[in-house]
């Protein structure tokens, strides 16, 4: 079992792929049956289907993903909508993880602010890049002077 791009510890999903391996042959239909009895409520099965194995694995087949994110402080609408039009106009935006430069601005597709407190992300996934939320926003926060 192989979650293509899983999510950090703490974070929310409504739709997961993932990857399974069986040893023999399997019947989608009875296999989503059983899986679907066997898991918590509010947590559904969408889709099987089978693939050769010898298919790439699907973390190289996705091409971003998407994010809800819920402001928890206060903040001037205005101002964080004029935020986050500066970092989608803004050409570069270096960064460090690890001790390593990067540049994060190619990893954000899109920013934007759908209610008061809900900020829509579209992150990029490319292989040895993949853009993702972070947990804690005081970096961010300071970085851009809100």
């Amino acid at each position: 079992m192989n979650f293509a791009s899983a999510l950090p510890l703490g974070f929310s999903s409504r739709c997961e792929i993932v990857d399974l391996w069986f040893n023999e042959d399997v019947n989608l239909t009875s296999l989503s049956a059983q899986l679907q009895n066997a898991m918590p409520a509010g947590i559904g099965i969408l889709s099987m289907q089978s693939v050769d194995e010898r298919a790439p694995a699907l973390q190289t087949q996705i091409i971003s993903a998407e994010y809800e994110v819920s402001v928890t402080e206060a903040m001037d609408r205005v101002r964080l909508k004029q935020k986050l039009g500066e970092i989608m106009a803004n050409p570069t935006l270096p960064r460090q993880r690890r001790g390593k430069p990067y540049d994060l601005r190619p990893l954000i597709e899109k920013l934007e602010l759908i209610t008061e407190n809900q900020i829509h992300m579209r992150l990029s996934a490319r292989e040895g890049a993949t853009g993702r939320p972070k947990r804690s926003y005081r970096y961010w926060r300071s970085q851009s002077n809100m």
